[in-house]
């Protein structure tokens, strides 16, 4: 809700979220060699990208 809402709280939920999924996945692949894993990370590293820029970031930025 937060995100939707355009909340600085739901921007970094969102961040860190992502950001440990993508960990995860590259753990699973390497320690179980569970390749399966590995087509997350072009989805969410996509989708961090897209929040890490600087236009997404500036507008979170200025919503209370």
């Amino acid at each position: 809700m937060g995100l939707w809402r355009g909340r600085r709280w739901g921007y970094r939920l969102a961040v860190g979220v992502l950001s440990v999924n993508l960990i995860g996945d590259v753990t699973n692949a390497l320690v179980r060699g569970d390749r399966r894993t590995l087509i997350g990370l072009p989805i969410g590293g996509a989708m961090l990208a897209y929040l890490l820029t600087r236009r997404t970031r500036r507008h979170f930025a200025s919503a209370g």
